[in-house]
């Protein structure tokens, strides 16, 4: 079913159609039998992504969230140009922003807490007074491992009062993020700390592409909606965590409505913040043509980019994939193992092709490292 038109999910204006692919891939780097199609609100500015799925049911029965502390997670960079694991560096800028300065007995929610990774690594760090919701019953059993069965909350919304209210790429799968932040402002205590994180399209221009993303933030839209549903925002960052943007604040009495200047302000930031998603598509056709009759194509990184690549890539037959994350070697992608990069130094592959599938801001450097080793390297 083709979707002709939209309105914006956080201000009800028109929406303009900006991409239309065919080949549809979520977050959790899988295809979906469908096309999706990306639009622009000509409102506030807001990226929104339709696909002919009923979110709620996908999210109760199909949707995992399999990042786990201690297995399956991925790799992702820090401001210093370092990589780390994202539950490492997840917890430890939520850590340093907000439970080093609440009591160990303070209240916190976790919005979407799925199989708990940061759940139970606050609960071994003695902050007891824990409660998770998340939609799906597959996350129960996980999340009882840290909390008490009334600490739990499975597609019901928990009520009460919390000092702490935080949720880590949730808002992002939510086709009512403004309600879902109502929400967690009417169960604030008094100058309660929110802590949320979404993905951020101006650092990875891929996930304008997810289209499981339903939601794709700009940054300062994504204050300004906190700042609606009654937060006040007292830190903004982009830069801790490349791709991914924190918002710290506090409950408020005060509820900023957006003003036309406001409006059209955040429509022209957004706009210019999805110029490298629209290169992406650019350099996403050029692939296809100039490599879909590769016979020997080697892949560079095993998530969403190669996944998104390999579809376009239907005649090319992909012969190895290579991943810097250890706890992916070994394990077959896109009908091959994944090997580490070490690997590349270690053998010869002068008459074959690498093409780089990674978010493009670090992309072109990988890229160099393995130029001698290929007769050619190509990079998203």
């Amino acid at each position: 079913m083709k979707i002709e038109s939209v309105k914006c999910s956080l201000c009800k204006c028109d929406c303009l159609r900006v991409h239309s692919p065919e080949v549809s891939v979520t977050s959790e780097s899988r295809l979906l039998n469908k096309p999706s199609t990306l639009w622009s609100c000509q409102g506030c500015g807001h990226f929104m992504t339709s696909v002919d799925v009923d979110w709620g049911e996908y999210y109760r029965s199909t949707y995992d969230a399999t990042l786990v502390d201690g297995g399956a997670d991925e790799i992702v960079s820090t401001k210093d140009g370092s990589t780390v694991f994202r539950t490492d560096l997840d917890f430890a800028l939520y850590r340093e922003k907000v439970l080093d300065r609440v009591s160990k007995d303070a209240a916190i929610l976790e919005f979407g807490a799925g199989h708990g990774r940061i759940v139970g690594r606050t609960v071994a760090a003695g902050y007891q007074n824990v409660t998770a919701f998340d939609l799906g019953e597959k996350y129960q059993t996980s999340l009882l491992r840290w909390l008490p069965e009334e600490r739990v909350a499975i597609g019901r919304r928990p009520v009460g009062r919390f000092d702490v209210v935080c949720s880590f790429f949730v808002l992002e799968h939510d086709t009512d993020p403004r309600g879902s932040l109502e929400y967690l402002r009417s169960v604030c205590s008094e100058r309660a700390i929110v802590y949320l994180v979404v993905p951020n399209y101006e650092r990875n221009a891929g996930d304008l592409a997810c289209a499981d993303h339903v939601q794709h933030f700009h940054p300062e839209r994504f204050a300004a909606l906190a700042e609606e549903a009654g937060f006040a925002v007292t830190e903004l960052d982009c830069d801790s965590a490349v791709g991914a943007t924190i918002i710290v604040g506090h409950a408020s009495t005060v509820q900023v409505e957006l003003d036309a200047p406001r409006m059209a302000d955040l429509r022209d930031r957004a706009w210019r913040a999805a110029a490298p998603y629209r290169s992406l598509v650019e350099r996403l056709e050029l692939v296809q043509s100039e490599l879909s009759e590769v016979k020997s194509l080697y892949l560079y990184g095993a998530g969403f980019y190669a996944t998104m690549a390999s579809a376009m890539l239907p005649n090319a037959r992909v012969s190895g994939v290579f991943d810097q994350n250890p706890r992916k070697h070994g394990l077959e992608r896109l009908g091959a193992l994944v090997a580490s990069p070490d690997a590349i130094e270690q053998a010869g592959y002068i008459d074959s092709t690498l093409l780089v599938c990674l978010n493009p801001e670090i992309s072109a450097k990988v890229g160099g490292r393995f130029a001698p080793h290929f007769r050619r390297v190509q990079c998203l």
